[in-house]
Order: structure tokens, then sequence, then C-alpha cells
């Protein structure tokens, strides 16, 4: 992980990523309770993705993604 800014608020959250992931330049939010992150194996994410998990959500994101934002 490189320039990525996280931001966790309220309680039982949780990320995971696996360790052959790459994320650069990224914001990760978690904005609620029981809200859940996870990102499998191979997954490429940068160029300024946003995510935005909030309340009772549970985000995953498969194995071998590439994911990036165009500003």
């Amino acid at each position: 992980m490189l320039d990525v800014n996280f931001t966790l608020k309220e309680k039982n959250n949780s990320i995971e990523i696996h360790r052959d992931s790459i994320i650069r330049n990224s914001v990760i939010e978690i904005i609620g309770d029981n809200c859940h992150l996870k990102i499998s194996e191979g997954c490429h994410i940068g160029g300024n993705c946003y995510f935005s998990i909030k309340d009772c959500t549970t985000l995953s994101i498969g194995s071998n993604v590439s994911l990036s934002r165009n500003t």
C-alpha cells in the first residue's frame, strides 16, 4: 500500500486485504456499524479510487480485479 487514506468510524467494522493485492493513491472510508471490506488476491487498485462504505454494508472485490479513477 502506498498513499492510502483510511477513515474508520463507529464499531464492528473490518478490512481484509490479501497480501498479494496492490493499493495506491486511494481513499477507504468506513462510516457506520457492521461494515466490511474484503479485497481478494491479485487486485490492483489505484488512480484515486474512493471507497465509501456505510451502515451494515459489505463490499467484496474479487480476485485479479483492476480499478482506477480518472479525475
